[in-house]
């Protein structure tokens, strides 16, 4: 049988949340410099869905609810003109979500960090 040290369940769910934070990184990013643009449509930031799905198909299980949450992202201000609806940018909100969202990926990157260094440590018999 066949183990593969670098690809367990835990670090593909990590690296999966690592580009799912940095697609919110994006989608942030370009809600901010838009912030005063009115014609601006909002891009939606939840992609809790994915990590989720990215969750289940690992053995990654938690001891409460509180452990691995979905995000809190907000609902943003709508303005409804005759039959549309649009989202308009919330500037305030906007800068939460990213701190939110800063905080997550500093979170995922330390955690691969110190899953690949103890591998190292494995692997050479050093540690540090």
């Amino acid at each position: 049988m066949k183990v593969n040290w670098f690809n367990t369940p835990a670090a593909q769910v990590f690296k999966e949340a690592l580009s799912l934070y940095r697609r919110q990184f994006q989608a942030i990013s370009e809600n901010i410099a838009n912030v005063n643009n009115p014609d601006y449509v909002r891009k939606p930031t939840d992609f809790s869905s994915t990590l989720e799905a990215a969750q289940q198909g690992s053995r990654i299980r938690t001891s409460s609810e509180k452990h691995i949450q979905s995000p809190h992202f907000y609902d943003p201000a709508t303005v409804t003109t005759g039959d549309q609806t649009e989202k308009h940018v919330d500037l305030t909100q906007e800068m939460t979500a990213l701190a939110e969202n800063q905080v997550k990926y500093e979170f995922a990157t330390r955690y691969l960090n110190r899953f690949y260094s103890g591998l190292s440590q494995a692997i050479t018999g050093r540690t540090k």
